[in-house]
């Protein structure tokens, strides 16, 4: 992670060589989530995602002649998901909650219209830092086939949005997604429960300082 960052700052500042205009801001806001499996889930398993949370920095330079924009991001953001477990014996049903922790690198290329509007796209390069998994003593108690297992370390997804700018703040609007799978929070009858994740994130934005 640590070279990844350095190539990310070094394409910054060679971008901004480049640049006729910069900003820096501070960010937070919501994701309205869905989580879906990327293999079948087992016989008895259900899945569905909870709203989460993120907050970040953001930089973006304009780009001389071409007209467009580039937006590098820092984000703390949580993705999260529930699982039913409907044990086939006893036919109860227990609550698995997962909840896991990234910093979110997106480097998004735009276009700003009409000096108020933003439409950009780019990768989101994300990294694991914590994933917690609650309801496990619950399901240990049944004495079934369940085993937590770990999500993947890093991911590469995409954003897609648009943006406006009111004064100094700024509204997004981003559809947020991951074509692959993110990883195995847990197995359950020896299958692993696979999962990809895509999302809504509305965030608010403030322009801390800059020249464009």
């Amino acid at each position: 992670m640590k070279n990844f960052i350095l190539v990310i700052a070094a394409l910054t500042f060679s971008i901004a060589a480049y640049s006729q205009g910069f900003e820096i801001g501070i960010k937070s806001g919501l994701n309205i989530a869905a989580a879906s499996a990327v293999k079948d889930l087992v016989p008895g398993v259900g899945i569905s995602s909870k709203n989460t949370y993120n907050f970040g920095v953001y930089g973006r330079l304009k780009i001389k002649l071409i007209g467009i924009f580039v937006q590098p991001e820092l984000v703390y953001n949580t993705r999260g998901y529930n699982f039913n477990i409907t044990e086939p014996i006893t036919n109860k049903t227990i609550n698995i909650k997962q909840q896991a922790y990234y910093i979110d690198m997106p480097v998004l290329v735009g276009l700003k219209m009409f000096k108020f509007l933003r439409v950009y796209a780019g990768p989101n390069f994300q990294y694991l830092l914590k994933n917690e998994i609650t309801g496990v003593d619950d399901v240990v108690a049944l004495a079934i086939d369940f085993k937590k297992t770990d999500m993947k370390k890093s991911n590469t997804g995409v954003q897609i949005g648009f943006g406006l700018d009111l004064s100094k703040f700024r509204v997004d609007v981003k559809y947020d997604f991951n074509p692959t799978d993110m990883g195995s929070p847990f197995s359950y009858q020896n299958q692993v429960q696979s999962i990809k994740t895509s999302m809504v994130t509305i965030q608010l934005g403030y322009k801390l300082f800059g020249i464009l």
